[in-house]
């Protein structure tokens, strides 16, 4: 399911998931495998759950394996001919929570949307269980992203209309490192820069853009006006990558240099990926 990206970019096997081991507190890495998809869906379903999105959100059961969800031979339209057809509007509209009783999550369910298909999905993982959650949307040329194609996000399109990704669906569990973000992000940093993406555009939760731009220095650009967007007041964004970290540099240069991928960094012997 989710390993349809463009071949033009790098393997995923530079960045797999690690196994966490006693000497690090969180393993951070592109989801490759079944059960570190999973995680990661299971992360961002129950934080929808947290922020009542999921309230409205069309709930089906469907007899398929983990296995069988994220096979590579099941396409989005396959999928969606799997779908009564009542539910396939909603579904490219909305997602929807699908449950299955061969599926172990956490939330009696997991949520499905149609840009899971052309995405690159990154996850923090740490001894209990996986705790944050990412991902990088890759334009295909057949559907926008979603900032471009959410009637509610109004932006202004000029100053992004030449970027091509989107990141999405960053959260974290509430019994995570208290520095998971700093790991999704250097991850996405990495893979983005080993694949020639330099910037994104987001609809960050309001209380993520503040952290990032007022506490730590990135060089985020507002878009858009503020939106009631998956549960929480959102600000549409542009990230120019570069530019980010050479602002976050400025701040703590610590903390820009294991963004920017250095390794070895003080302060930062819990993390464990690329």
């Amino acid at each position: 399911m989710f390993n349809t990206i463009n071949s033009e970019f790098v393997s995923n096997d530079e960045f797999t998931l690690r196994e966490c081991d006693e000497n690090a507190k969180a393993s951070f890495g592109i989801a490759t495998k079944i059960e570190d998809q999973i995680g990661r869906l299971d992360v961002v379903t129950h934080r929808y759950n947290e922020e009542n999105y999921l309230e409205n959100i069309e709930k089906i059961k469907i007899n398929l394996s983990q296995d069988q969800l994220l096979s590579p031979e099941l396409s989005m339209n396959r999928f969606k001919e799997m779908l009564p057809e009542a539910y396939v509007k909603e579904f490219d509209e909305n997602g929807i929570l699908l449950e299955s009783d061969l599926i172990k999550t956490s939330n009696g369910g997991l949520y499905i949307d149609k840009y899971s298909w052309n995405s690159v999905p990154i996850v923090a993982k740490e001894m209990d269980g996986y705790t944050g959650s990412a991902r990088l949307i890759i334009s295909n040329g057949e559907k926008p992203l979603p900032i471009f194609n959410s009637p509610e996000i109004k932006i202004d399109e000029s100053s992004c209309l030449q970027c091509a990704v989107e990141i999405s669906q960053l959260a974290k569990a509430h019994q995570s490192h208290p520095m998971v973000l700093f790991g999704l992000l250097r991850i996405a940093r990495m893979y983005s820069r080993e694949n020639n993406i330099p910037d994104w555009v987001a609809t960050i939760d309001k209380k993520v853009f503040n952290l990032l731009n007022k506490r730590i220095g990135f060089d985020i650009k507002q878009i858009g006006p503020e939106v009631d967007y998956l549960g929480s007041i959102s600000i549409p964004s542009y990230i120019n990558i570069a530019n980010s970290i050479s602002s976050i540099e400025r701040v703590n240069s610590t903390a820009a240099k294991f963004l920017d991928g250095e390794s070895n960094i003080p302060g930062f012997e819990w993390y464990i990926g690329a």
